[in-house]
């Protein structure tokens, strides 16, 4: 894990934890070894959250495809399980688009938490899903999380089941939802979905451009290290940044493992701003 910290001058400390997973593919039962499955997960959920009183739950997306439930029923009673789960946002992968647009439209609907992403749209710009981030408050904190899908989603899935809808560059999307969220949050978490795009590690080091002083960071990373989304390949997909002094100081990337071998915990020290000597 990497975490990156201003120094304080006399700042009130304040904790966040963060429980993340990603691509679950429809892993509903445990594997052969015993390990995984939603009802493990859950019971490690439950443990982890009584031990925590500043947890959020996210999903970096993927719940769907890869086992008989799912392709019977075209996922949509892993959404109904999902909901059991009690996740606080989550957002697409391209995988909940294997049976169609309209299909993933009836995950979105079926969801009792936020489903967010920022650069799926259609030829008018409209947005796939309801909001492009949520602000979600824990511990006098407002959080907020940016979903976003690989650029490359066009390749991953066919025009049969996209139709209309497209992605917007990740980068260029995110730096303009970074800067519109300045002044509303105190913590910026972008959840994405993404594949190791070419200059994806150069491009989300450089966002820093977006309003002058926002600035987001990214990392490769190796397997089991903290993260906050992804893909099964060994890409990190998530950026968490703390706000200094108006501007956002990259924490950490990262990924989680795929089919749900573990959950992942991020704890973070927060540092109010006003307080932070500046970068």
């Amino acid at each position: 894990m990497w975490l990156l910290a201003a120094t304080p001058l006399a700042a009130e400390i304040r904790s966040l934890t963060i429980l993340h997973v990603n691509d679950l593919h429809a892993r509903i039962s445990p594997l052969d070894n015993h390990n995984g499955g939603f009802a493990f997960l859950a019971a490690v959920l439950q443990r982890e959250r009584a031990d925590c009183k500043d947890c959020i739950f996210l999903s970096a997306g993927d719940l769907v495809q890869g086992s008989p439930v799912s392709t019977i029923f075209h996922g949509l009673p892993v959404f109904e399980i999902g909901n059991l789960l009690g996740f606080d946002a989550a957002t697409l992968g391209n995988h909940d688009f294997d049976y169609g647009w309209l299909q993933a439209r009836k995950f979105i609907q079926t969801a009792k938490y936020p489903m967010v992403s920022s650069n799926i749209v259609n030829a008018e710009g409209r947005l796939f899903t309801p909001k492009p981030y949520v602000i979600l408050t824990v511990n006098g904190l407002r959080v907020a999380v940016i979903g976003a899908m690989t650029d490359t989603l066009h390749s991953l899935s066919t025009p049969k089941l996209l139709e209309e809808w497209h992605t917007l560059p990740v980068f260029d999307t995110v730096r303009k939802y970074a800067a519109e969220l300045r002044d509303k949050s105190d913590l910026i978490v972008l959840l994405a979905h993404i594949t190791g795009e070419v200059g994806s590690e150069r491009a989300l080091s450089d966002l820093g451009s977006a309003g002058g002083n926002v600035r987001l960071g990214y990392w490769l990373s190796t397997p089991n290290k903290c993260v906050l989304g992804g893909d099964r390949q060994q890409i990190s997909y998530a950026v968490l940044v703390e706000r200094i002094e108006r501007g956002l100081r990259p924490l950490f990337g990262g990924q989680a493992n795929e089919f749900w071998n573990a959950l992942h915990r991020s704890a973070l020290i927060s540092v109010d701003q006003p307080k932070s000597k500046p970068l």
